[in-house]
């Protein structure tokens, strides 16, 4: 299984007993992080928008946790969904969670910090950080981009998040 934008290895901690699990990201300081946390997980650096490292790989399952909504180009998110298809086994599956940052309580919270239509612009760990605020409607287009089929999109029963899942 591939996890994209892995960050500090949450999810490697929960499938722990996993031996074919892969976090890729980003940022050098979370990777650090996660190979201490989780030794016997494999992580490497890389960017979403470039998983030609990997190419040859296939994957029954891929995350993406709270990761492409820091991708803020539709198209850019597209592409990246579409190339990620091509790194799935027969019947694989993609799962995405992506936070709601249109949520009462997030518009709530985040008034103010609106860069455009769909961009916020929030503090995170001492700096901020621009999110894309994805909506149910958005994601159902950009899943319907993939050429997956689309098992799921729904928002979680707190509404802070949006679970997506797209099989092959």
């Amino acid at each position: 299984m591939l996890d994209i934008g892995c960050g500090s290895g949450r999810l490697a901690g929960i499938l722990e007993d996993y031996d074919d699990y892969l976090g890729i990201d980003l940022s050098e300081e979370l990777l650090k992080i996660a190979m201490k946390k989780f030794p016997s997980q494999r992580f490497m650096h890389g960017d979403m928008r470039d998983l030609s490292m990997i190419s040859s790989t296939t994957f029954d399952t891929i995350f993406f946790i709270a990761s492409l909504h820091h991708v803020l180009d539709e198209k850019e998110q597209g592409g990246i969904l579409s190339h990620t298809r091509d790194l799935l086994n027969p019947n694989g599956r993609i799962v995405l969670l992506n936070w709601n940052l249109k949520s009462e309580k997030n518009r709530a919270r985040y008034s103010g910090n609106q860069i455009s239509e769909n961009v916020l612009d929030i503090p995170f760990a001492g700096h901020s950080r621009h999110y894309y605020a994805f909506d149910l409607e958005i994601l159902d287009a950009l899943f319907s981009q993939t050429g997956l089929r689309i098992k799921k999109n729904i928002v979680s029963q707190t509404a802070d998040n949006f679970i997506g899942i797209l099989e092959k």
